[in-house]
């Protein structure tokens, strides 16, 4: 017969154990459409040009938040939209989070052909504060943007001209110059801007 002392010095021992392990366990985030990515995921080295930088890399990342989208100028409808999107709730969060806190939007083509360098300064002025643009030439453009995930294609069209196709996800970059968080359309915008206010909050 087992020693009813000993078994409950050991039920002791496992509830204070279990105590201690459930205040430690963070509780999961409740987000919308945001994945945050627990450890946060490191970024192969690359090397863009961007509207702010000549040289453009991962040491360009550190220090603040940034939100990235990948699109090109020319782009009917959704890049616009996002880009729209990503200045609104950037505005959003000034009544919770100093100037300096605040995410940078940073739009990467996926036209190096057409989107120069002056195109993207003009295009990305259009959304405030905040938002800058950058490019590669191949193959660095596609060995970048396989690392994070992005897919992309050129549609031929009529008259020899072309659209492109793209992912449409938004990337969350922490101020360490890591991927923290995805979020993936469709895309809300009260819920984009109460999922990135969450994710800053508890990571900041």
């Amino acid at each position: 017969m087992r020693n009813p002392l000993a078994l409950f010095i050991a039920a002791i021992a496992f509830a204070v154990g279990l105590y201690f392990g459930l205040q430690r366990a963070p509780a999961p985030l409740s987000l919308q459409n945001a994945t945050v990515l627990e450890p946060a995921r490191a970024i192969a080295p690359f090397s863009l040009q961007s509207t702010r930088a000549t040289t453009f890399d991962n040491a360009a990342l550190s220090g603040r938040w940034t939100l990235v989208f990948f699109g090109f100028t020319r782009c009917p409808d959704i890049c616009p939209t996002t880009l729209q999107l990503l200045s609104d709730a950037r505005q959003a969060l000034r009544d919770d989070f100093p100037d300096k806190a605040l995410p940078d939007i940073l739009l990467v083509s996926v036209d190096p052909a057409r989107d120069t360098i002056d195109a993207l300064q003009s295009y990305t002025a259009y959304f405030g504060d905040g938002v800058y643009g950058a490019r590669a030439a191949e193959p660095e453009l596609a060995r970048f943007t396989r690392d994070l995930g992005i897919v992309y294609q050129k549609v031929p069209l009529a008259d020899d001209d072309y659209t492109m196709d793209h992912s449409a996800a938004i990337l969350l970059v922490g101020p360490e110059a890591r991927l923290r968080a995805v979020f993936t359309p469709p895309i809300r915008r009260d819920d984009f801007v109460a999922d990135l206010n969450t994710i800053l909050e508890d990571l900041t």
